[in-house]
């Protein structure tokens, strides 16, 4: 089960990625220190993989030619939960395994 924090280091990961605006840039050193420490490890950890997971969402979805709106619809939810997902929030197996089926694709995991 995720917890609160994971959605936050979910976009302080998207931030670091994507590089740091004004607002992010003042804020740098303490966030590094923070996504270094042992302490959080397991949540970064959990964040890169949502990331990872949601990327793959995305590029599944724009490969198949569809908007969120349109998958929206064939999954029976709104566009804004499809916008959550693509962004690494409410990942499920079920809507991961839903999500990849509407796109004409199927979820395979591997443990390594």
């Amino acid at each position: 089960m995720k917890k609160k924090y994971d959605i936050s280091l979910i976009n302080e990961l998207r931030a670091l990625k994507n590089g740091f605006s004004k607002e992010y840039g003042k804020q740098a050193e303490s966030r590094k220190a923070f996504l270094a420490s042992l302490e959080n490890k397991e949540a970064v950890e959990r964040a890169k993989i949502a990331l990872e997971v949601a990327g793959k969402l995305y590029g599944a979805r724009k490969k198949a030619g569809l908007t969120q709106s349109q998958l929206a619809e064939r999954l029976h939810t709104s566009q804004a939960s499809l916008a959550r997902i693509e962004k690494g929030a409410n990942l499920s197996l079920f809507m991961l395994t839903a999500y990849a089926g509407a796109c004409g694709k199927h979820v395979k995991i591997n443990f390594v």
